[in-house]
């Protein structure tokens, strides 16, 4: 599995080969086709189980937590540049799964690389986020839960902001009561919220934000200056030597037809 997890990582600089990546994966996993299929992606990526195993496993409600090497198999693939296959599986994901893979040590990175990804569209985003609707308490009062309820935060609209604070204000009394649920409720100022008048709680949240952005941008230049460093030291033959010593002996393709096979020995 860290075979396959350091060709997808590789793929993220080599661009060539994503689509056969994420072809080849699909194919492993039984979701390739038929095309309906596909949109199991996600959820058997992230429990590393083919289509035939989750459907039995899920049967008897026996499915494994989530896979250390599938979460960040899946957290590569949402830095590919056009990772739609797998943004459309994660937003066809029941809202039961997704609170669950928000609330997962492993899962809930998987949701700060969907909320930070760049290729990703706002308006993807927005929807990946919205689909928590009527879960936002729940994912407060988790520890990790509420991490992923924070990277929401940092992205989200105001008016996507003010529909979490309308569902917190609601269960006030047990967030007070929960060691997470209570920091979220101080950092959102849902107290302020709840008071009446939104537009002081909407300066003090723009006031937050604008300091976190200025932070964040004090961090920012010192970052790009080493990847431009790095990539001038990325020749083109090292590039090759990555992509050809990560296939040797571990990855081998069959790209003489139409299909790819991915073998981890």
């Amino acid at each position: 599995m860290g075979v396959i997890h350091a060709f997808t990582k590789a793929c993220c600089r080599h661009t060539r080969y994503q689509w056969t990546c994420v072809k080849t994966l699909m194919q492993i996993l039984g979701c390739w086709e038929p095309e309906t299929l596909q949109k199991q992606f996600a959820p058997l990526l992230l429990r590393m189980l083919t289509y035939e195993d989750y459907q039995a496993r899920q049967s008897e409600h026996n499915l494994p937590p989530v896979s250390l090497h599938g979460a960040l198999i899946l957290q590569e693939l949402l830095n590919f540049r056009k990772p739609i296959k797998v943004a459309k599986s994660l937003l066809e994901m029941s809202v039961g799964d997704l609170k669950g893979m928000a609330c997962n040590p492993r899962g809930s990175h998987v949701v700060d690389a969907i909320v930070l990804s760049t290729t990703l569209g706002s308006k993807t985003r927005n929807e990946f986020m919205e689909k928590f609707k009527g879960q936002y308490t729940s994912l407060a009062c988790s520890k990790h839960g509420s991490r992923s309820l924070e990277a929401f935060w940092k992205v989200a609209s105001i008016k996507l902001k003010t529909k979490i604070c309308n569902e917190l204000v609601v269960d006030e009394l047990k967030l007070k009561g929960n060691a997470f649920g209570i920091i979220i409720y101080n950092n959102f100022l849902v107290d302020m919220f709840k008071r009446g008048d939104k537009s002081d709680w909407q300066q003090l949240i723009d006031k937050a934000e604008k300091k976190r952005k200025m932070f964040d941008d004090l961090l920012v230049p010192d970052e790009e200056s080493e990847l431009k460093k790095k990539n001038k030291k990325n020749k083109k033959k090292d590039q090759v030597k990555e992509i050809r010593d990560t296939l040797h002996d571990d990855i081998f393709f069959d790209t003489s037809g139409d299909t790819a096979l991915l073998v981890d020995t």
